[in-house]
């Protein structure tokens, strides 16, 4: 593959080094993590499916966020009991609101995904709910799936 002549002429100076460095910063390396005193955060996912969430208990440390996809024909909803508001550590949470005595998660579509910010150690459980969707009546009973996440 050839590059096109202002992409040429870019890295053919030192522009071009500083142009990847900024694209490309260095990941962190072994060093770094030791001496930050543990594991960088990381972004960890659950896969709700029809037959369940993979993994259905999630082990994460302290800054780790968590991300569930859904990978269902079905709707999602993920709910905690109201107390984990409290054990939030942003200040803003986006895609989960309080509904009542739960903390509940905007609709995900197959496909889609919510996310939750960063969680105080702890043991926090959880439920998902999948239903048909728009339409579907409202004598539909919700399939609920549970999970459970440490922090530590």
């Amino acid at each position: 593959m050839r590059a096109g002549p202002i992409l040429s002429n870019v890295l053919s100076t030192g522009l071009g080094a500083l142009v990847c460095a900024l694209l490309f910063p260095p990941l962190p390396t072994a060093a770094d993590v030791a001496q930050a005193g543990g594991p960088p955060p990381a972004h960890r996912t659950v896969r709700i499916t029809p037959m369940g969430l993979h993994p259905s208990v999630e082990h994460l440390h302290l800054g780790d966020r968590l991300a569930w996809l859904n990978y269902s024909s079905k709707v999602a909803r993920i709910s905690f009991p109201a107390s984990v508001v409290e054990r939030l550590t942003c200040s803003a949470p986006v895609s989960f609101r309080m509904t009542g005595s739960r903390f509940e998660s905007a609709d995900i579509e197959s496909d889609q995904f919510a996310s939750l910010c960063q969680l105080a150690p702890g043991a926090y459980r959880y439920r998902v709910e999948l239903r048909s969707g728009i339409g579907a009546g409202h004598r539909e009973v919700p399939r609920t799936l549970r999970g459970t996440i440490f922090v530590e």
